[in-house]
């Protein structure tokens, strides 16, 4: 079970961090990915035709946590999560 109070909600912060996984794993399909603002998730839609690797799963240290872009049970949309 993941406390809610693990869920990223700052998009400045959000943002960091997925330009971090990004720069971190080569070839990440990076058109369509970004954060909703309103209900904090991430947003990554990757055509059929597109190549290249989801956002889901991967994980960072950010300014001494570690973070991971993780589904919650019922949702969608992956969130970013603090993990330690």
């Amino acid at each position: 079970m993941i406390p809610i109070n693990a869920i990223s909600t700052d998009n400045r912060v959000n943002n960091a961090i997925l330009r971090k996984i990004v720069k971190e794993n080569t070839g990440i399909y990076t058109k369509t990915l970004h954060m909703n603002p309103k209900f904090k998730y991430v947003e990554q839609f990757i055509p059929s035709s597109a190549t290249g690797l989801d956002i889901s799963y991967r994980s960072t240290e950010y300014k001494g946590a570690t973070y991971k872009v993780k589904y919650l049970s019922g949702c969608f949309n992956p969130f970013i999560i603090r993990i330690k």
